[in-house]
């Protein structure tokens, strides 16, 4: 048994989380309200916010019982920081594989295209996980990370993304109830949010958008990377 444990905002985690799973004969959980008595392996998918590890995701780490852990950090080929390196130090049971993985970015609205060919030897890994092997664990480095990074990242999230409420909003609050930090009601983002865009996904009404400020237009046509990098 191997579950696959997922924390997605717009979609791009799920897309990966659900090939894993696929090859493994598993479903997909949602990191949020997860069972997690359980010491069985697992692997789990997350995006990578700001370099980092979402707060979220931090939350569910601090949760987490199981005793062989597989970390697949999700990214719009921008940077991925050191998300690895830290979420290793977050979990308590042992790191058997690591792997970033490069696909859309959420936004500059691109797909969820990433090359699940590369992640192969990474699913032959967690396939031992699901048949009882124990395995050892794997060096992740500590990979480049810009220091301003970790400097109050939703602040700066919220200051690089505008969340706009157009005229189709009824208050169903369809949104506070998709909203991971709990921090929308009725279209309208708290001081807690994170900009993960899942309100913007779940409104049946298509009310809700998002417009990038200058500064993050212009950080966001950077060289980009289509780097998948494993660690097994």
């Amino acid at each position: 048994m191997c579950n696959v444990y997922c924390f997605s905002g717009s979609g791009h985690s799920r897309a990966v989380a659900a090939f894993l799973a696929e090859k493994l004969g598993a479903a997909v959980q949602d990191t949020e309200g997860a069972e997690l008595s359980s010491a069985a392996p697992c692997a789990v998918v997350f995006p990578v916010y700001c370099q980092g590890v979402p707060a979220p995701v931090k939350a569910f780490f601090a949760a987490l019982r199981a005793e062989q852990v597989a970390l697949v950090a999700v990214h719009g080929g921008v940077s991925y920081g050191r998300a690895l390196y830290e979420a290793k130090k977050m979990v308590r049971g042992r790191v058997v594989a690591g792997a970033y993985v490069r696909t859309g970015h959420t936004y500059l609205r691109e797909g969820n295209v990433f090359d699940g060919a590369a992640l192969l030897p990474l699913v032959q890994r967690l396939k031992l996980l699901r048949e009882g092997d124990v395995l050892a664990e794997v060096h992740i480095p500590a990979t480049r990370k810009n220091p301003f990074a970790a400097f109050a990242p939703a602040w700066r999230s919220r200051l690089g993304v505008r969340l706009l409420r157009g005229d189709a909003c009824n208050g169903c609050n369809v949104c506070g109830g998709a909203c991971p930090v709990h921090t929308m009601r009725q279209g309208k983002a708290g001081g807690g949010c994170i900009r993960c865009l899942r309100c913007v996904q779940a409104c049946p009404r298509g009310a809700l958008s998002f417009r990038l400020r200058p500064v993050l237009h212009r950080y966001l046509a950077r060289r980009r990377t289509a780097q998948t990098v494993l660690y097994l």
